[in-house]
């Protein structure tokens, strides 16, 4: 290849990344893709049962989060996102959302009154993603061979977010997750 490509790749942010198209039917994708994930995995919830004698009980319960979210909350939670993310079936990306900032107040408003009503469920679109394939190595006439990548609607990932920093401070503030022996998707806490 020649440096105008090389280049170009490397502004793109493509350099390095493989572009192999599958050469297999898409039936041997559906059959791989069954045999892989089709009968869902059962943990035996007997085996589960000493967690519960593990857990410390809080002195006093504190309630579940459901503070407003605001405007600025919307602005904080794109401010770490990628403008250029990879739609999901919606086609929006972050940036247009970072783009637009008159919605940041409407869409607060949204996830303020889906937090507060009583198991009020996300718009039904939420649920849906757009599936790719990412090469891996090898042949490409096997379905192995490629990573199943789900990419979910923007606003969908953003409340999901919201709901996820919720319950990771109401399980601290319960002492049901103890950050000094959880490392893992705490914030701030390398694991």
């Amino acid at each position: 290849s020649n440096f105008f490509d090389f280049s170009k790749r490397a502004c793109a942010g493509t350099l390095g990344k493989h572009s192999a198209v599958p050469s297999y039917e898409s039936k041997d994708q559906e059959t791989f893709l069954s045999e892989q994930y089709g009968t869902p995995k059962v943990p035996d919830m007997d085996s589960l049962k000493w967690v519960d004698d593990h857990l410390p009980r809080p002195s006093r319960a504190v309630d579940y989060p459901s503070d407003r979210v605001t405007p600025g909350d919307i602005r904080r939670a794109l401010r770490g996102r990628k403008s250029r993310s990879s739609p999901g079936p919606d086609g929006m990306t972050y940036g247009i959302l970072k783009g637009l900032p008159t919605l940041h107040g409407p869409i607060a408003t949204l996830f303020t009154r889906m937090r507060s009503a009583n198991n009020q469920l996300p718009p039904e679109g939420w649920a849906h993603s757009t599936s790719i394939l990412l090469y891996k190595k090898g042949s490409t006439s096997e379905p192995a061979n490629f990573r199943r990548i789900g990419l979910s609607n923007v606003l969908s990932k953003m409340y999901n977010s919201f709901l996820g920093r919720d319950a990771l401070s109401h399980g601290v503030a319960n002492g049901v997750i103890d950050p000094t022996r959880q490392k893992a998707f705490i914030p701030g806490v390398n694991g």
